[in-house]
């Protein structure tokens, strides 16, 4: 059980496909057949993941799993990028197990600590921290600007600038707010 630890593979389609001849194909979603391990479809995102007792095993069906998407691709003609797909074991545990390279379409993909997906970013520890941090600077930036505003602006123009582009960074995902630390809290007053 110490072992264990999860991993999630992100593919990314390319967001412009070339359709030959201005034909409009509509693709059904069959990717997810064959596949041992569970996969998510966002728009052009996918994402397979599973959680890991043994390393090499794992890897070996993830590859595999890889090699399926790899070939489905090919034959519906969608093109995915091998460059922008990424590894990321998700794990609490300070010694991490080494877990042998993934590769699709014969590129190794890279293993990552951090990685933006749908806009939220997660972390292989599990934290917010890389995800707080990057919105604390967001929220500051827009503020900012509201500050300089704040002489030029009336009050309801500002507080319409605040509802349409501080807010939503605030809730975005805010179910990540609730987890704040109490330093975390103390220095955004929340």
């Amino acid at each position: 059980m110490a072992a264990r630890g999860l991993t999630l593979i992100l593919l990314r389609a390319l967001s412009s496909w070339t359709v030959p001849g201005g034909v409009v194909t509509i693709y059904i979603n069959d990717i997810v057949r064959n596949i041992v391990f569970s996969i998510h479809l966002f728009a052009d995102d996918t994402a397979i993941y599973l959680v890991v007792e043994n390393p090499v095993r794992a890897a070996e069906v993830m590859n595999s799993d890889l090699q399926k998407i790899h070939s489905w691709a090919e034959k519906w003609l969608v093109n995915f990028s091998a460059p922008k797909t990424k590894s990321m074991v998700f794990t609490r545990h300070r010694n991490v197990i080494h877990h042998p390279p993934l590769s699709f379409n014969n590129v190794q993909i890279d293993e990552v600590d951090n990685h933006k997906h749908l806009g939220l970013i997660l972390s292989k520890d599990g934290s917010w921290r890389a995800q707080v941090n990057t919105m604390y600077s967001k929220v500051n930036r827009a503020l900012n600007i509201l500050r300089k505003m704040k002489g030029v602006l009336d009050r309801r123009t500002l507080y319409r600038l605040y509802c349409t582009q501080v807010r939503p960074l605030l809730e975005y995902a805010d179910c990540v707010w609730t987890k704040l630390t109490k330093s975390k809290q103390t220095s955004w007053k929340v």
